[in-house]
């Protein structure tokens, strides 16, 4: 399964953009495919052109195309590689920039395809002047990409492709849920005061590969709170994640990219049968099971407590919203973030049950609006508001609470209604 070939690499050589964006490209590839441990430098966009190594990379052990200890990295995409790379190896023969080039391994990358770079190769590491010589064409991009199939999924998207099908990278699903005309809402509009919920994700990360879940009021709500936490982690932590991550929507998708890419992946199954899910494990990937509304999961779940008032305000007016609007959005939702987005104005599909439910059963609980089950005069108020005993009334709220996108939010002992505006 090739996402992108050895000829697609070659076309885009010849365009603007790729001088400035291959380092950002290989950047992303040594990420995917290296420890996390790696200390990665690769200036891309307008800093490629400001001089020093194109590329800097210190890793623990050695891998498919990124060696042990320290790599220097020089790129060209000009049609004659071989000028290019007789240019840089010169130039950094004279001015290593302070590498011991006994301790140094240097490696020259085009886009181009190079018949004769064996030959150089070998004719550069036979001087005996650095720790070893390498040099990559479009062929081993092209290698490369397919064993890191987040990166041969973003470099697709890219390229204008088509992605792969029952896939999202985790970058653009962020994309996707956050952004709309003009407004991009960010993460802590999702991760305020849940902080404790967002560093136990990143300690599970940094842990051997495993699978958790991660419990919201709705599963899109789960799986932007794992994309979200992750850009607010440091800078080298959230960059390995975002070179790895994938939500994935089908079983044939979470088979083809669990089994068929040897680099480890962090994986967001979004499809119901649980089964498949375990195997990935066993392939050194990372599992986190986004669960929404009453679905549950065999293993330790990661429950999302209410997102802080004040916080969530502050990122709104950072996004652009008045305050006034801010916190007027955020009240009138009861902080339900798919509610939130409604009223902001993000488009919508209409509620399941909207039209198939009895919107009276819940008027109790709408009335109440928050009550927490260990109150006993909590639980008197809603017999007396419905008329029933609580656990014939539980039956009902169970039922609304199983829907996507339900009106009713129970975490812990505490229930609470979303605006009445949402129903």
């Amino acid at each position: 399964m090739k996402l992108v070939t050895r000829n697609d690499i070659e076309n885009w050589a010849s365009t603007a953009f790729s001088k400035t964006d291959l380092p950002y490209l290989i950047s992303k590839l040594v990420r995917a495919t290296t420890p996390t441990s790696t200390q990665v430098n690769f200036p891309s966009g307008s800093t490629a052109f400001i001089g020093g190594w194109d590329g800097e990379v210190v890793c623990e052990e050695n891998t498919a195309y990124v060696p042990k200890g320290v790599s220097l990295y020089e790129f060209g995409t000009e049609s004659n590689p071989k000028g290019k790379a007789d240019k840089d190896y010169v130039k950094r023969k004279k001015d290593p920039l302070g590498y011991d080039p006994k301790e140094s391994v240097f490696i020259f990358i085009t886009p181009r395809f190079w018949k004769f770079k064996d030959k150089w190769i070998k004719e550069k590491q036979s001087e005996g002047f650095w720790k070893d010589v390498k040099a990559y064409d479009s062929s081993d991009i092209e290698q490369w990409l397919d064993i890191a199939v987040y990166v041969s999924g973003w470099f697709a998207n890219y390229l204008r492709k088509a992605p792969l099908n029952g896939v999202d990278i985790a970058e653009h699903f962020w994309i996707y849920w956050s952004e709309y005309t003009g407004i991009s809402l960010l993460p802590e509009t999702i991760v305020s005061g849940r902080e404790k919920e967002q560093e136990e994700i990143f300690n599970f990360l940094k842990d051997k590969p495993s699978i958790t879940s991660i419990k919201a009021a709705s599963k899109n709500e789960a799986i932007a709170f794992i994309i979200a936490s992750a850009k607010l982690f440091p800078v080298n932590e959230s960059e390995i994640f975002f070179s790895k991550a994938l939500v994935v929507h089908t079983e044939e998708a979470y088979k083809t990219v669990s089994t068929n890419f040897v680099s480890p992946l962090i994986l967001i199954p979004t499809f119901e049968n649980r089964l498949p899910m375990y195997s990935a494990v066993s392939n050194n990937h990372h599992v986190i099971v986004p669960l929404g509304g009453d679905e549950d999961f065999d293993k330790n779940t990661i429950t999302l407590p209410t997102i802080y008032r004040d916080g969530q305000i502050d990122s709104l007016v950072k996004s652009g919203l008045s305050k006034e609007d801010a916190e007027k959005f955020s009240r009138e939702s009861g902080r339900n973030i798919t509610i939130l987005k409604k009223l902001i104005g993000f488009p919508h599909n209409k509620t399941k049950w909207i039209d198939k439910e009895d919107i009276r059963e819940i008027i109790p609980a709408l009335l109440l609006g928050r009550w927490n089950e260990a109150f006993e005069g909590d639980i008197e108020i809603i017999e007396k508001l419905s008329n029933e005993k609580y656990a014939e009334y539980l039956v009902i709220l169970n039922k609304w609470k199983k829907f996507e996108e339900s009106p009713i939010i129970q975490i812990g002992e505490t229930w609470r209604l979303t605006s009445p505006l949402d129903l």
